[in-house]
Formats: C-alpha cells, sequence, structure tokens
C-alpha cells in the first residue's frame, strides 16, 4: 500500500504473508515507469488527504 508523504516522500507497506518478490519486483518498476514518464504530474500536488 503506497502511502505519499510532503513534501517527496513515498512510504509502501507490505502485507508479509500474501507479496512476493515478484510482486514488488512489479510494483518497484512500474513506479520507477511512472516517474520517468513523468504521469505522475497529471495530478494536483494540493490533492485531498486520505487516512
Amino acid at each position: 500500500m503506497p502511502d505519499y508523504r510532503a513534501p517527496d516522500s513515498v512510504r509502501l507497506g507490505f502485507s508479509p504473508l500474501t507479496t512476493s518478490f515478484v510482486d514488488i519486483h512489479t510494483a518497484v518498476e512500474r513506479m520507477a515507469r511512472i516517474l520517468e514518464q513523468e504521469r505522475h504530474r497529471a495530478f494536483p500536488a494540493d490533492a485531498p488527504a486520505f487516512t
């Protein structure tokens, strides 16, 4: 489960019982692709917070 923390941090929380190393690798690859393509810029920086 990803969690954005201002100003520039992302935390990832994994369930150790159901998450494999392949799942983690896939998630990190996807996040890298999003950053490389700057797709994250399509969302407002002041989006509402969810807790």
